[in-house]
Order: C-alpha cells, then sequence, then structure tokens
C-alpha cells in the first residue's frame, strides 16, 4: 500500500516511505518541499554584526585559502594528513576528544538545555510497539493515553513522553532492552525525577518483553 498524502498548498502527492512518517505529517501539516522552500525566499538573514565580522576575520588571519593553499587540489592520498597522518586519528588525540565530548554532555544544565532547545522539532522516529502496549494497558487498567500516534507525544521539561493521561495526570514509559544498561538506567532514573518533580504525577514502567 502506497503512504502518502496531498500538500495543503499545492496538493501535490508527497510520497513517504514510513507509515509513521506519513501520520506525523499529517498530525502537524507539513507541507511539500517545494512549497515550504517558496516561504522561504525573500527572508533575510539579520546583517552580521561587527563583533562577528572581527572574529571571523580573526579566525583566518595567518591561513591560506584557496588556490594560495600549498594543499590546495592534494585529495585523497595526495593530501599530507591522509589516512594515519590525520592527527586526529591518533588514540592519544581521539581519546582526548571523547572525554571531553562525554563531559561536556554528562553536565545536567547543559543536558537539560540542549533537551529545551529541541522542543518544537519535527521527531517522527518512535515505537509503534510502544503505542500498542501503551494502548494495551490503558485498555486494562481504564487509561487513556496521548501517544505518537493519537495526538502526539507531550513534551515535558525537554523530554517526550511516551504516554500521558492527562485527566488522571498518570505518565506512561516504555523501555526497550537497551534501557536495561546501567548508564542507561542511570539516565532513565534522572529523567523519572525531572518529570514527577514538574507533572506531581503518577509514573508508570513498562518493560519490553513483560505481560501485561
Amino acid at each position: 500500500m502506497e503512504n502518502y498524502k496531498l500538500c495543503p498548498i499545492c496538493h501535490n502527492k508527497i510520497l513517504y516511505t514510513l507509515r509513521h512518517t506519513l501520520l506525523q505529517s499529517i498530525r502537524e501539516n507539513l507541507k511539500c518541499r517545494q512549497c515550504a522552500g517558496k516561504e522561504r525566499i525573500g527572508i533575510k538573514r539579520p546583517p552580521r554584526s561587527e563583533k562577528w565580522k572581527r572574529n571571523i576575520s580573526l579566525s583566518r588571519k595567518g591561513r591560506f585559502l584557496g588556490e594560495n593553499n600549498p594543499n590546495y587540489g592534494n585529495r585523497g592520498k595526495l593530501n599530507p594528513i591522509y589516512g594515519s597522518n590525520n592527527p586526529a586519528k591518533r588514540p592519544e588525540i581521539r581519546k582526548k576528544i571523547s572525554d571531553g565530548v562525554r563531559k561536556s554532555f554528562e553536565n545536567p544544565k547543559r543536558r537539560l538545555s540542549n533537551r529545551l532547545a529541541r522542543l518544537g522539532q519535527i521527531t517522527p522516529n518512535f515505537n509503534p510497539i510502544a503505542c500498542q502496549k501503551i494502548d494495551e494497558y490503558g485498555r486494562t487498567f481504564g487509561y487513556k493515553f496521548q501517544h505518537a500516534m493519537n495526538g502526539g507525544e507531550v513534551k515535558v521539561v525537554g523530554y517526550s513522553l511516551d504516554g500521558y493521561d492527562k485527566e488522571k495526570n498518570v505518565v506512561i514509559e516504555y523501555n526497550e532492552k537497551y534501557h536495561n544498561t546501567p548508564i542507561q538506567r542511570k539516565k532513565d532514573e534522572l529523567r523519572k525525577q525531572r518529570i514527577i518533580e514538574h507533572l506531581n504525577c503518577k509514573f508508570i514502567e513498562l518493560r519490553e518483553g513483560s505481560v501485561i
């Protein structure tokens, strides 16, 4: 069966490979690429500040750009830092970069600010099986959960809730097998506490493979 919808502007057919992406597009009332592109035409970028221009100029000072660069045109094996000669590929450098990135993202304030910054972005990836399990749990115990396939995931303090019953103030999360690792459990517990503090809600956790 072909997954498609009509653009709300030009009414051209928009094809989708995945059905859940199609459902997300219908909920968001998204346009085709051509119509979305036309809306961006004429939108001018704000003028750059003098401070920004000065910083760019300083960052390029002393660098050889374009044809003035001694390595201009040297691609692949002709480049002196090709392959193992690239400093970034040395084990000690790779470890230093990895440790720096990991340390940065372990900062709770940084993680929270990143999540809040992503609010409003389209995130079509979700687990349809999780939605089925959440519906099954709701029918069994008398809840009406809103999730990705019936209204979209509710977002709270930077987190997307797998399921939420607003009337009874109950959150439900479906945890796949990768949630069983010690690191992920620690992240899940932090997420759980932040959501409970914000909503003062009941929090239900389902595990993949568990029997309802």
